[in-house]
């Protein structure tokens, strides 16, 4: 018996997420990334241990955001990301993350090592239906809880996408919300 993937299982299930993939962190020590891509209706939690935080490199941001857009569809299609690519999203994610001015904006508010334990960071993707070119736009909600609810995540991400559709109308048009909570 794995105590590690049974303890994650039950506070993945308490608030509300299915354990598809098994990362190597828990609860307790993990940073949460939620992507939420409103055309494709992808809500999904992938976590990875905060020790990681750190460990990344700048790469080009198309670069980066192609591979997201690639492995979110993928995921959106099969329902399964294999662990390797699992790992690679989650550090496509974090390096991103470490690129905006989301994160130092963050940092200056929050400067202690303790303002990225157990920190909650939601990625919206915008993208025109299945295409492969999207925006992304990360905010973090705190550090506060373990786990976050699938219902408390779409509705954050859509007041954020209300803010950004009023600042650039022009990035939402065509943008369908088809996020749907079963």
């Amino acid at each position: 018996m794995d105590i590690d993937l049974e303890i994650s299982t039950a506070h993945l299930n308490a608030s509300g997420w299915e354990l598809i993939d098994y990362s190597d962190s828990t609860p307790f020590d993990s940073i949460v990334f939620y992507i939420v891509d409103f055309s494709l209706g992808l809500v999904k939690l992938i976590s990875f241990n905060q020790q990681k935080f750190y460990d990344i490199k700048s790469f080009p941001m198309t670069s980066l955001v192609g591979n997201i857009s690639m492995r979110t569809l993928s995921w959106s299609k099969d329902n399964h990301l294999s662990k390797s690519e699992q790992s690679a999203l989650c550090y496509e994610l974090n390096c991103y993350l470490h690129q905006t001015q989301t994160l130092s904006l963050y940092k200056r508010k929050y400067p202690s090592v303790d303002g990225i334990r157990n920190l909650h960071v939601v990625f919206n993707l915008y993208r025109q239906s299945e295409s492969t070119k999207l925006s992304m736009r990360p905010f973090i909600i705190g550090n506060d809880c373990r786990m976050r609810s699938p219902k408390e995540i779409i509705d954050v991400a859509r007041e954020v996408r209300t803010l950004d559709a009023s600042n650039r109308p022009d990035d939402q048009r065509l943008v369908k919300d088809r996020l749907n909570i079963n």
